[in-house]
């Protein structure tokens, strides 16, 4: 094993810059993200406000932003027709295969199409239900989406009508050029894109949007959601979609008022939510047969060729990060597309971490069960050489050889998850690490001088997980889901609802805000000394992306750390071999040394 145990520090270091050379592509995170200070000619308009209640006006410029991060008009509804056209495929589709096909005579070579399914088919009243319930949830899906299109239109006529923009010019804007103009629109013109007498800046814009998400941000960051309850623990490292989903819709949209003040009357009223939460979680109780069956059918849908495939690539074998571990990295006031690139540069040097720690038992047990399956498939396709017809014909313990190629193929791709090659092996967890810290902008004082150690990669562990652990992880949690919400929401409610007053305050032209997403606000001493606190880093960040941004108050960061010194050859070093060219980014991995 010390034979081929790990390279050596030197060739590890030159293949970590082969990556980085072959990663260049990539080298628009910070270019591609940045402004473009020439203004638009806007042209003077009558006095034209788009709205009066300023939620709406939140809606209006989340939309705004949609807008130009689908690519347009045609690019938002061509996404939104995609996730209808999925979801009514997905509905009658697999209702279809539920109620139509006995699945019980088609593992036995049986006659497997119901005549009759409604007297045949013993779960005809479950598929009866499922089709029902999910029909409701696709008509109420339509509707939402039915209700974006008016503020869509809103938006297409602010783009092209007031900053004559089209589709195909915005595949070359930032989306600092475009709050940049809004502003001027806004400030220079009678246009007002709501009743808002003051300077709007893209400061303002921005904070509009990502409100609620400051607000979840925080949360997970001061580890509000950690909670438990008896003998049964909910880690505060995995979130599904659907409680990120009820978080945000339940405790945060609905603790605000049409004019984006808190509405300390729904926060006061704990008890009332806390029977409401209940009552949802008797009702969930009948609803977890269903979800499970939609839930496993889609993944099946989304992953069968990935089971089937021989390709180490495939989409089920990969890592990614958890949900709870992409809030906690996210930034305050940091949009999705800024955030999605430097996440998605992050995965290649969290898959060499992930896969760095060479188990040689289990690289031999995996091995061999391939091999053994290999031999079995190359038999086979000796068969089929000889005669094809033998493939369906020929049975072994009641299943033909097809049946066997399905199953020999699919424990290949799942043992090759867990093989790894010792001899492409880099041994440099420290250097990876720091790689990874780049983009993800976390990592704790605790791992510093320590990522070689096992807790260091267990607590990685459960922040980048497989997509297999990921399903199961889903699946756990559904079955969970009527203790969640009977039992630990409303017991963490009251601690929400007074962490959401706590760290509330109003911002001009924005309403009431998180105050850990404020970075207008002059930072205490302590803070501003640390550049390792969240605030700080949400600073630079924003500072970074947003160059023409004039707020002074926190300069300070920005010049101490400028005036520290600089060794050009490692900075040299740093923008060749990272896809940036921001001399902020190099700071903030300096942060984490």
């Amino acid at each position: 094993m010390d034979n081929y145990k790990y390279q050596t520090t030197e060739n590890a270091n030159k293949q970590l810059e082969t990556i980085h050379e072959n990663n260049f592509q990539v080298n628009l995170i910070s270019n591609s993200i940045t402004e473009n200070t020439n203004m638009l000619d806007i042209e003077n308009e009558d006095n034209d406000y788009f709205s009066h209640s300023n939620k709406n006006t939140d809606i209006f410029l989340k939309h705004t932003y949609l807008y130009f991060y689908y690519g347009g008009y045609k690019g938002y509804l061509s996404q939104k027709i995609k996730k209808i056209i999925n979801k009514t495929f997905t509905l009658f589709f697999s209702s279809y295969l539920l109620l139509m096909i006995n699945w019980k005579s088609l593992f036995d070579n049986k006659d497997f199409i119901y005549s009759s399914p409604i007297t045949q088919n013993p779960i005809y009243y479950f598929v009866l239900i499922y089709f029902i319930l999910y029909s409701f949830q696709l008509f109420f899906y339509l509707l939402s989406n039915i209700k974006d299109l008016f503020y869509i239109r809103k938006v297409k006529n602010l783009y092209q009508d007031k900053l004559k923009l089209n589709d195909t010019q915005l595949f070359g804007i930032k989306w600092n050029e475009i709050t940049n103009n809004i502003v001027e629109l806004h400030n220079k013109t009678n246009y007002k894109l709501y009743n808002y007498e003051g300077q709007l800046s893209s400061y303002i814009i921005n904070h509009n949007i990502s409100r609620i998400n400051n607000y979840m941000i925080a949360l997970i960051n001061h580890n509000i959601l950690k909670t438990q309850t008896g003998c049964l623990i909910f880690t505060s490292t995995y979130i599904t979609k659907d409680i990120e989903w009820f978080i945000k819709n339940i405790f945060l949209y609905n603790s605000f008022t049409f004019n984006n003040r808190l509405n300390y009357e729904y926060i006061r009223s704990i008890h009332k939510i806390s029977i409401y939460f209940k009552i949802f979680g008797i009702f969930y109780l009948f609803f977890i047969p269903f979800k499970l069956t939609y839930y496993i059918i889609t993944f099946i849908f989304n992953h069968a060729e990935d089971i089937k495939s021989k390709r180490k690539d495939t989409d089920i074998s990969k890592f990614g990060w958890t949900n709870h571990a992409k809030w906690t990295f996210r930034e305050y006031n940091e949009l999705d597309h800024i955030f999605n690139k430097r996440l998605q540069a992050s995965y290649i040097y969290a898959d060499m971490y992930k896969q760095q720690y060479y188990k040689p038992l289990n690289n031999s047990i995996n091995s061999c069960i391939i091999f053994i399956c290999k031999a079995f498939l190359s038999v086979i396709v000796l068969i089929t050489i000889i005669d094809d017809e033998l493939l369906l014909n020929m049975n072994i313990m009641n299943k033909n050889l097809l049946w066997y190629i399905a199953l020999f193929s699919f424990i290949i791709s799942f043992s090759k998850i867990g093989t790894s090659n010792p001899e492409s092996l880099i041994y440099s967890p420290e250097k990876i690490m720091k790689n990874i810290a780049i983009y993800t902008h976390y990592m704790p004082d605790i791992w510093k001088n320590n990522c070689n150690k096992l807790f260091v990669r267990e607590q990685f562990n459960t922040l980048y997980i497989s997509k297999i652990k990921m399903f199961l992880y889903d699946i756990y949690y559904i079955l969970l889901s009527p203790i969640i919400y009977f039992f630990i929401i409303p017991n963490c409610a009251q601690q929400v609802f007074n962490f959401i007053q706590d760290s509330s305050e109003q911002l001009n032209g924005v309403g009431d805000v998180c105050s850990y997403s404020n970075l207008e606000k002059k930072l205490d001493n302590n803070i501003v000394n640390n550049y390792r606190q969240k605030i700080t880093k949400s600073y630079i960040n924003y500072k970074t992306h947003n160059p023409s941004w004039t707020e002074d108050v926190n300069n300070k960061i920005i010049e101490d750390i400028e005036k520290k010194p600089v060794e050009e050859k490692e900075l040299k070093d740093f923008f060749l071999h990272h896809p940036t060219n921001n001399k902020m980014d190099y700071y903030l991995w300096k942060l984490n040394e």
